[in-house]
């Protein structure tokens, strides 16, 4: 699927899951990766830490209080935290039935890569705990707002 921000900048959403499930499987785990195309017009240009920015969303519904998987997204969200380059903003959205701004919890929409920050996302992290339901679209459309407030 392809959509746009509204000031043209192509993004791209793919969806992965099991195709196999088994008869009577109540349950589907899904991967989405969504990417925001380069902009054509600034060719290869490469761009500084300071002009990016990442949101990690851990999923934190109450499906993912079985079998480890809460453990696992937490170490998987901890390790993303870690690869982040320094100086790049980033935060961290836990989603269940609704979405919340799990890190920074200081009032700023974006925290700095960098020792400090880093340690404070992961302990934030560290505490999540799987409960309620699942909406994903109040997960992307509050990682969207927080996008379109960087720099305003």
């Amino acid at each position: 699927m392809t959509m746009t921000d509204g000031g043209g900048a192509p993004f791209t959403a793919e969806t992965f899951q099991n195709q196999f499930l088994s008869a009577g499987a109540d349950v589907v785990d899904a991967v989405v990766t969504v990417a925001a195309a380069a902009d054509p017009g600034a060719g290869a240009a490469t761009t500084r830490a300071g002009d990016r920015a990442e949101i990690v969303v851990v999923d934190c519904s109450g499906s993912m209080g079985s079998s480890r998987k809460m453990e696992a997204a937490k170490a998987a969200a901890a390790a993303a935290v870690d690869v982040i380059d320094d100086g790049v903003a980033f935060a961290i959205i836990a989603g269940d039935h609704e979405a919340k701004l799990l890190w920074p919890t200081d009032g700023r929409s974006f925290g700095t890569a960098g020792l400090a920050d880093r340690s404070a996302a992961k302990s934030a992290i560290a505490n999540l705990e799987a409960a309620g339901g699942t909406a994903i679209g109040t997960w992307l459309d509050l990682a969207r707002r927080l996008f379109s407030n960087i720099g305003a």
